[in-house]
Order: C-alpha cells, then structure tokens, then sequence
C-alpha cells in the first residue's frame, strides 16, 4: 500500500460516525427536511386546488403546459411515495425542493390570476370611435402643453446672480 504524501493514511470513519451521518441525513437526497403535518397538509391543498378540477385550475395559463400539468403529476408522485412509506419501501413521502417551489410558484400565480379576473381589467376600454379621432385629440392636448410651456418660458424671470 502506498501512503500519500502526508505519510499516513486518512482515517477511516468508524462504524457509529457512519451511521450518525446517514441518521442524519447525509447523502444528497437525505438532506431534505423532514415536512411537519401542518406543512404537508399544507403542500396537499395548493396540489388539489392547481390540479384539473381544482378551484385554481382554470386561472393557470395555457402556456407553458408544465403549469397545468404540476398538480395532477405533483399529485401522482405524492402518492407513490406515501405508498412506498406504508408498504416499506422508502422513508419519507416529501417533495423534491424543486417541485416545492414550482407548486408554491405555480399557486401563487394562480391566486394572483384570479384576483386579477375579479377586479377586472387594468385599462378603461377604448374612448375615441377611431385611431384618427385618438390623434387629433392628442395633436390637441399636445397643442396645449406647448402653449402653456411657451407662455410659462416667456413670462419667467431670470434669476439674478
């Protein structure tokens, strides 16, 4: 055995260190925090309100599609896990950090949506019957302002040293 060039070897973890480490969550997928039943009650009603049928879904944008489609795939991976939980398979039934934050991204748009449709559209609807009738308004208004702008220039005083 050859030994680095330190001279000695790295020392090895023991037995009670390695296991303390993988208690602890220590391997890359491990290191989510476990969800408190608050939480995961929490992530399971964004899911049903975005998924198809759900009473966000319809103010999800068509595009892109991913949007859409989150609850329901979000929904079908939450349930494999939980499954996986009660039959043994795997430990935790949490959310990638990923898919947690475009579920919480995704709802939040959709929330944000709806209270738009309530309160309506942002600008009032057209005021002038044509584009020309637009433009000779504005030439009016313009004419104005330039009016009033020559008559202030004209009449102020200069300032004096």
């Amino acid at each position: 055995m050859t030994l680095p060039k330190g001279g000695a070897p790295p020392p090895k973890k023991d037995a009670a260190a390695s296991a303390a480490t993988e208690a602890a969550g220590g391997d890359a997928i491990g290191n989510q925090q476990h969800l408190t039943t608050s939480e995961r009650n929490d992530l399971s009603k964004k899911l049903r309100a975005i998924a198809p049928g759900g009473e966000l879904y319809e103010f999800l944008p068509e595009q892109p599609s991913w949007y859409r489609r989150l609850g329901e795939d979000l929904e079908r991976d939450l349930i494999s896990k939980r499954l996986a939980v009660i039959s043994g398979k795997a430990q935790k039934e949490d959310l990638r950090p990923r898919d947690r934050d475009r579920l919480n991204f995704v709802h939040e748009l959709a929330q944000i949506r709806r209270h738009g449709a309530k309160i309506g559209a942002a600008y009032r609807g057209p005021t002038h019957q044509s584009i020309n009738e637009a433009r000779e308004a504005l030439s009016v208004a313009f004419d104005q302002v330039l009016r009033d702008m020559l008559d202030y220039n004209a009449n102020a005083m200069p300032m004096s040293a």
